[in-house]
């Protein structure tokens, strides 16, 4: 079951390159702050990190149903990506492939005031036949790109429990500075 959780979020983590700095905090109300290299954000006090990527983090909440994942990627299996549609692309070709790739929605939004790409879009995980609903937040700076995802596939209700979480993590990312080592 979490392997289907996982998938489209597997895809993305195992491909990354890139070794991250972080540092989990509890902020004064209660949420946790996670802050890898040039960039913080905030997650729900309730959900925890499950694991570390090459480039960010998965957290997940007590139930496991949904994920959120952090990363900071110049491109993806080796091959650095130009311009953010680019990397999008790199991300969704494997799906694309799959034929049950659907884009529900592709719009703009802001990281740190930093325009950003924001897409929905729904797949069938290949084992277990179940449609996994994601969102994916990202931005391009310093030739560098930062993704956000919110990835479930029990029931599109669990996915658009947790939306307002994501947002919240979405409106709370901070670039931050990176000491030169």
């Amino acid at each position: 079951m979490k392997q289907a959780i996982f998938i489209c979020l597997i895809l993305i983590a195992i491909l990354l390159s890139g070794c991250v700095q972080e540092e989990d905090q509890l902020a004064a109300n209660g949420e946790n702050i996670y802050a890898g290299e040039g960039f913080s954000i905030k997650y729900p006090a309730n959900w925890s990190k499950a694991t570390d990527t090459p480039a960010g983090a998965i957290f997940v909440p007590e139930d496991e149903m949904t994920v959120l994942m952090v990363s900071k990627l110049n491109g993806i299996e080796g091959e650095t990506a130009g311009s953010l549609d680019e990397l999008i692309e790199q991300l969704l070709s494997p799906l694309k492939e799959t034929g049950t790739f659907s884009l529900t929605e592709d719009s703009l939004n802001f990281l740190d005031g930093t325009e950003a790409k924001d897409i929905t879009f729904t797949f069938e995980e290949e084992k277990e036949g179940k449609t996994v609903y994601t969102r994916i937040v990202a931005v391009e700076k310093d030739d560098m790109f930062y993704l956000l995802a919110l990835s479930g596939c029990n029931s599109k209700q669990q996915f658009n429990r947790d939306l307002p979480l994501f947002e919240a993590s979405v409106t709370s990312f901070k670039f931050q500075e990176v000491a030169n080592k």
